[in-house]
């Protein structure tokens, strides 16, 4: 029995000081580099746009630090539940737009065809994106030895990736149908707002792809099934959210008529009294 009570103190403790860790680990990341960036962007006249995910930082919060947050398709091979975290803090903090890594696959060169290219675009418009950014158009080199040089061609040193978009490309001719339909789209989506329903907690902030448990998984899954659209939430937007004609409001404007909390064994005690409030 003491083994067992000694186990389950250093357990806990360690769960502490793993979060405590990482916590650290983001707001000097945060701090020191993305906020900077964005600093200087705006001193500079620009906007500033970045992939926040793969950092090891609160997710949510540092796509939302950047102007324009962007996914990617490529390492997600197209995951929906991924690519809305873009799009999640985009409402959460009040971003406009929400760019987009696009049309990549991994060791496929020269093997993707357009309609694969249109599947791929809705899945990105139904993800929340509204500005899409193709992965690659890349100059021209070499041209005279057909089909050309390309960046991301396969090599001894990388596998390939497609799409390699250019002249060179037999799939060229496609690519004016292929832009007015997404310019046609995105003009729509630019001009409007999102509409998401259901917020979902996400407890840990350092999120990457895999972390989260397969029963958390299923359930974003039958919430998209069933016609429940969602956008992930994390502890700073709850801290400032309100509690509006009984919706959830966030700083950035966002409005959802539903909370859900995936089943956890912990929550900070912050977020627990904020929660308890909303309920109330």
């Amino acid at each position: 029995a003491l083994e067992v009570r000694i186990q389950n103190e250093i357990d806990s403790a360690g769960d502490r000081i793993r979060h405590d860790y990482r916590l650290t680990v983001s707001e000097l990341i945060i701090e020191n580099f993305l906020q900077p960036f964005v600093e200087w962007n705006h001193r500079h006249g620009l906007k500033a746009r970045f992939q926040a995910h793969g950092s090891p930082s609160d997710i949510l919060l540092s796509y939302g630090l950047a102007d324009i947050p962007e996914t990617e398709d490529l390492e997600s091979h197209g995951d929906k539940h991924f690519m809305r975290l873009a799009r999640a803090a985009a409402n959460l903090y009040g971003r406009p737009l929400v760019s987009c890594e696009s049309l990549c696959w991994p060791k496929q060169s020269f093997e993707i065809t357009p309609g694969q290219w249109l599947a791929r675009v809705n899945l990105l418009f139904a993800s929340g994106v509204n500005a899409i950014v193709m992965h690659g158009f890349p100059y021209a080199l070499h041209r005279e030895a057909w089909p050309g040089w390309y960046p991301f061609a396969p090599s001894p040193f990388i596998p390939g990736f497609s799409s390699m978009i250019n002249e060179a490309n037999p799939l060229w001719s496609a690519i004016g149908s292929l832009n007015g339909y997404i310019n046609r789209l995105q003009g729509i989506m630019q001009g409007g707002r999102n509409v998401v329903p259901v917020a979902v907690y996400l407890g840990d902030g350092t999120y990457f792809h895999g972390i989260e448990p397969k029963a958390t998984e299923a359930m974003l899954e039958h919430l998209l099934e069933h016609g429940y659209d969602y956008d992930r939430i994390n502890d700073d937007s709850l801290a400032k959210a309100r509690d509006i004609d009984r919706r959830l409001v966030t700083q950035g404007g966002a409005r959802y008529s539903a909370l859900v909390l995936p089943a956890r064994a912990r929550i900070s005690s912050a977020t627990a009294t904020r929660l308890a409030s909303f309920a109330q």
